[in-house]
C-alpha cells in the first residue's frame, strides 16, 4: 500500500484505508474502487492524499500536499456566511419561525397515528430548543432564511416530516436530535448556489447543473465539525441526493451504504418538493406525490422506509377537503386503515354537485376504484 496525492489518483485504484473528513467522518470505506466521480468529489472535499493498495508509484519529489491547501476550511460565521454574528434581530426571527413550527397545529395534523402525534407534541419543541441553543447553527439557519425564504420554509417542512418519521420508527432522543439537526441543515449548501440558477425556469446547462449539485459539498463544508452537529447529521448535507440504486450524487452510493437518517431526510425532501410549486413547474397533486414515492421504493429509497412514511405521515390531514375521481367531494375524518393516502372520508357533495344533507362515510382503503384527485376548498 502507498499514499497517493489526490492529483495522482486514477479510476480503478482501490482504497487501502478509509477516507475521512476533518472530524473523522468516513467519506469512503476501505476497499472502495475509485471512479472518476469519487476522485472528483474527494478533491472537492479538500482531501489531500489517500492510501491505495493495488498500485505502487513513487510520489513526486516535491510534496504536492504543500502546493495545495485543503478546500475544506470552515466558515467563521462573519462576512463569509453573509450573516453577522451580532445580528440579533435576524436570529430572533429565525428562532421565532422555528418555535412556530414546533407549535403549529397544521404540522400536528400531518401525523396519521395518534401515538406518534402525542410523542411528537411532547418531544419536538425540546429538540428544536436544543438545536437553537447553538449559535453557529442558528447563524446558518438565519443565512438560509435571509437568502431564500422559500428554501427555509421547505427546510422547516422537511424537518417536521423527518422527525415525525423518526418518532414512528421509535428513535431514541439522541437519534432524534441527530435527525433534527441534520434535517434543519441539510440544504444550507444551497446558499452557495446563485439565485439565477435557483430561480431558473428553463432547463439548466451542464455547467449550471454541476454548480447546483455541488450544494451537497458546500453544505458539508459548512456543517462538518460544528458544535451540535454530529457526524451523521453532517452526512445529511452531503448525501441527501444519494439514491438506493446508485443513481444519485455526489458519490453514487447504493443501498445500505446510505445512512438511514439521511434516507429519512431525502424522502421528506422529495415529498415536500413535489407538493410545492417551483419556478419551472406547478406543484404536484398529493396523490401524484404518493404514486411517485410508491414507485421509488427500493429504487430511490429503502422500500420499508417509504412504507413507514406513507403509513405515519398524513398525506391528507384530518379535516382536509378532497375531490375524488368519482366526482364526489369529501372531508377527511380519520386514517383508520393505516394508509394515510387512502383515508376515511365523510362525503359532503355528490358527483352531480348536489350537497349532501347528511354526510356519510366512504373508506378509500376499501373503495379501491376511487382515488383522490386533489385537495380543494368548499
Amino acid at each position: 500500500m502507498q499514499e497517493f496525492h489526490v492529483k495522482l489518483l486514477e479510476p480503478g485504484d482501490i482504497l487501502g484505508r478509509a477516507v475521512l473528513g476533518r472530524t473523522g467522518l468516513t467519506i469512503l470505506e476501505e476497499g472502495t474502487v475509485l471512479t472518476e466521480q469519487y476522485i472528483k468529489r474527494i478533491r472537492q472535499l479538500g482531501v489531500v492524499s489517500v492510501v491505495v493498495k493495488n498500485r505502487k508509484l513513487p510520489m513526486p519529489e516535491s510534496s504536492l500536499a504543500e502546493q495545495e491547501k485543503p478546500a475544506l476550511n470552515h466558515t467563521h460565521f462573519s462576512a463569509s456566511t453573509g450573516v453577522p454574528v451580532s445580528d440579533f434581530r435576524a436570529r430572533k426571527q429565525t428562532l421565532a419561525e422555528l418555535m412556530q413550527l414546533a407549535e403549529s397545529e397544521k404540522v400536528h395534523g400531518r401525523i396519521a397515528i395518534p401515538f406518534v402525534e402525542q410523542r411528537f407534541k411532547r418531544l419536538f419543541r425540546g429538540l428544536v430548543c436544543d438545536i437553537s441553543s447553538h449559535q453557529k447553527i442558528m447563524d446558518l439557519l438565519t443565512m438560509l432564511r435571509t437568502y431564500d425564504q422559500g428554501l427555509f420554509k421547505h427546510t422547516l417542512s422537511v424537518t417536521a416530516l423527518s422527525v415525525m418519521l423518526g418518532i414512528s420508527l421509535q428513535y431514541d432522543n439522541a437519534k432524534l436530535l441527530d435527525l433534527t439537526a441534520g434535517s434543519l441543515l441539510f440544504d444550507v449548501g444551497m446558499t452557495r448556489v446563485p439565485q439565477s440558477i435557483l430561480r431558473c425556469v428553463r432547463e439548466l446547462t451542464l455547467e449550471e447543473r454541476v454548480i447546483l449539485q455541488n450544494h451537497t459539498i458546500e453544505g458539508y463544508r459548512l456543517t462538518e465539525g460544528l458544535e451540535g452537529v454530529s457526524a451523521v447529521s453532517a452526512k445529511c448535507s452531503l448525501l441527501h441526493h444519494e439514491r438506493f440504486d446508485g443513481s444519485g450524487y455526489p458519490f453514487h452510493m447504493k443501498g445500505e451504504d446510505i445512512p438511514e437518517i439521511v434516507q429519512i431526510v431525502a424522502i421528506s425532501d422529495v415529498y415536500d418538493a413535489l407538493i410545492s410549486p417551483r419556478p419551472y413547474r406547478q406543484a404536484y397533486r398529493e396523490s401524484e406525490a404518493v404514486e411517485f414515492l410508491f414507485g421509488a421504493g427500493d429504487r430511490f429509497f429503502d422500500a420499508e422506509l417509504v412504507k413507514a412514511f406513507l403509513k405515519n405521515i398524513s398525506v391528507f390531514p384530518i379535516s382536509t377537503t378532497l375531490k375524488l375521481s368519482s366526482g364526489q367531494v369529501g372531508v377527511v375524518a380519520a386514517h383508520a386503515s393505516g394508509l394515510s393516502h387512502r383515508p376515511l372520508l365523510r362525503i359532503i357533495r355528490e358527483a352531480d354537485g348536489t350537497r349532501v344533507s347528511h354526510p356519510y362515510e366512504l373508506d378509500l382503503a376499501k373503495k379501491r376504484d376511487v382515488v383522490v384527485l386533489h385537495s380543494c376548498v368548499e
